[in-house]
């Protein structure tokens, strides 16, 4: 997918979807797993000798984005929602030539400078 880490602000989102949710072949998210659960440490605690991770010069990701993981997969309707302790989006994924998958994650919300950051995410 993508770097599935975001971080997002708390006011004013709502990312609430209707309609049946279908699971992602695992070849187009093993790209983006594999970089998300490589991502998610470094975000915990900066490794000795580092800064920390500047979290507002990540660009802000404007639908539709182009997936992290390849394969020219255009991810939309990516609108992460915190409530407590988890962030949770529903989003589609569509391949060069179709179709459009429909999938939903969800993360560990853990609030880091002024922000959340959605870490840890499970489809």
């Amino acid at each position: 997918m993508f770097a599935l880490i975001s971080l997002i602000a708390l006011a004013g989102l709502d990312g609430a979807r209707d309609g049946q949710w279908l699971n992602l072949a695992a070849a187009m998210l093993g790209a983006a797993h594999a970089a998300q659960s490589q991502a998610a440490p470094a975000a915990s605690a900066p490794a000795k000798g580092t800064a920390p991770e500047a979290y507002d010069s990540w660009p802000v990701l404007v639908n539709p984005f182009e997936s992290t993981g390849g394969g020219g997969i255009m991810i939309n309707e990516y609108a992460p929602v915190v409530e407590g302790d988890t962030c949770r989006t529903d989003f589609t994924a569509t391949p060069p030539g179709g179709p459009v998958y429909r999938n939903s994650i969800t993360w560990t919300a853990m609030p880091i400078q002024g922000g959340i950051l959605c870490k840890d995410g499970e489809w």
